[in-house]
């Protein structure tokens, strides 16, 4: 109401712009007045200069959010829960010339893991920046000294690196011919294999980038501090908050956890819930000019087919099954880059409720239930999935999903190729000896016995 009623058309404009970037930082259409803490405000400066903004940027944000507040507070809707205090003076005194790290580096890390180089120095280079990354951003000095025992953590693709360097007679894990260089030779040495490996600024440490991939995988920003010890040169409003007081194992397990997202990085799907006024086509869109920052599998938005009647005419329109939900299937190194191209006009369900968790994974298994208790699918669900039985006019059948949950029927025609029939045409007994005949997707059916379908026949004649 404040933002419409601002005569400035510049000072509504910021407003406006404040309140949507504090939407999409806290993830849902609803904002509280509980919602303004000053953990969450420094939560949000972290989050504003990850996705690219500049601090003078979050310092005019954070204002024009104050001043909001601020009225609130003076029309007595809220107490003044002191958030606001001093955050803007914190934020002044904070470096402006962050160090971008471009692209996406969980993906180019990625990559790299999956790569073959063929030459050894560019092979000795790759493993260098994996491990550097995957054991916590070690620096380019321990990396050089690092030795063959050194190393007690239990991280399957470290261990297997570590197996493959040591030598007997070798103090040191990998070959940089120690002996030969100085301290400060030997750091700019690994310095410049690690920059050109991840094609990155030379200002930039093993422990910058971990910690921006560890704040994508979903790890706080003081739980990041208290692995590193440092303030990421990526993002200096690390600053406004504070290491966590974490021991040994709990740091140990965090860079573990982020470890097994890199070298895994299964696929799974995400839930979405699009913005007041936004519609399938626009997050659709939004996600195919991605411009190669993050890949999207599969998307998957369930409508149905709803016919009515306008005077003489019978109209037929899709309505989706839930109104603003879709699901989109990707790797965990693209979907926190996705949701940073499309927060404006849709939000992704997390693990918690905590601004800032990890968003929450959907296993295959639960998304085939869903599809198939609602009978529609996606096109790349199986027809006949391996160890299913085939099924050919005359079965007797029960259907497993949809409308007609539950219902036994006989097989009578299948549309489509033999192999990936589209339409099963079915027979559905009834009361009264009056049979039914519908069409349906041959992933809701599934074949029985004749025992099984007459049991089915008599429970619904008995109802």
């Amino acid at each position: 109401m404040i933002v419409a009623g601002t005569t400035n058309r510049s000072t509504a404009s910021s407003r406006q712009k404040a309140l949507s970037a504090y939407v999409n930082y806290i993830g849902t259409d609803l904002l509280e007045f509980d919602s303004f803490t000053s953990a969450k405000l420094n939560g949000w400066a972290i989050w504003l200069i990850h996705a690219g903004h500049t601090i003078k940027t979050v310092i005019h944000y954070m204002k024009h959010l104050s001043a909001l507040y601020g009225k609130a507070v003076a029309e007595g809707m809220t107490t003044d829960s002191g958030a606001f205090n001093g955050i803007v003076q914190r934020l002044a005194t904070l470096s402006d010339d962050a160090i971008r790290i471009s692209g996406n580096p969980a993906i180019t890390l990625r990559d790299l893991i999956l790569s073959t180089d063929a030459t050894q120095k560019a092979n000795l280079a790759k493993d260098i920046t994996i491990f550097a990354i995957l054991a916590g951003g070690i620096g380019f000095n321990e990396i050089a000294t690092y030795g063959k025992d050194d190393y007690t953590g239990d991280d399957p693709t470290l261990k297997a690196m570590i197996a493959r360097y040591s030598k007997p007679r070798n103090k040191y894990l990998f070959p940089l011919r120690q002996s030969e260089r100085t301290t400060r030779q030997m750091h700019e040495y690994v310095n410049t294999l690690f920059s050109a490996t991840m094609r990155i600024n030379r200002a930039l440490t093993p422990a910058d980038v971990w910690s921006t991939i560890a704040y994508d995988c979903g790890i706080s920003p003081e739980d990041i501090m208290s692995c590193t010890g440092l303030i990421p040169a990526a993002n200096p409003a690390f600053a406004l908050t504070h290491a966590s007081t974490s021991d040994s194992d709990r740091r140990a397990a965090i860079i573990r956890r982020v470890s097994d997202m890199l070298t895994c990085n299964p696929t799974n799907w995400y839930a979405l819930q699009m913005r007041q006024g936004t519609d399938y086509d626009d997050v659709a869109r939004r996600i195919e000019v991605s411009n190669g920052e993050f890949q999207v599998e599969d998307i998957y938005y369930p409508c149905r087919e709803i016919a009515r009647r306008t005077g003489r005419k019978l109209i037929s329109e899709n309505k989706p099954v839930v109104a603003g939900l879709m699901f989109v299937k990707c790797r965990f190194t693209d979907i926190t880059a996705m949701m940073r191209h499309i927060s404006d006009i849709a939000w992704c369900y997390r693990q918690t409720a905590r601004t800032g968790s990890a968003y929450a994974a959907i296993p295959q298994t639960q998304i085939d239930l869903y599809q198939q208790t609602i009978g529609i699918f996606t096109p790349s669900t199986e027809i006949f999935p391996v160890g299913t039985l085939p099924i050919a006019p005359g079965d007797r059948v029960v259907v497993i999903g949809g409308e007609f949950s539950g219902q036994p029927a006989v097989l009578q025609q299948l549309i489509g190729p033999d192999s990936a029939p589209t339409i099963c045409r079915l027979t559905l007994p009834g009361a009264n000896s009056i049979e039914w005949r519908v069409d349906t997707d041959p992933r809701l059916i599934r074949k029985i016995t004749e025992q099984q379908y007459d049991t089915l026949v008599t429970e619904i004649s008995a109802i």
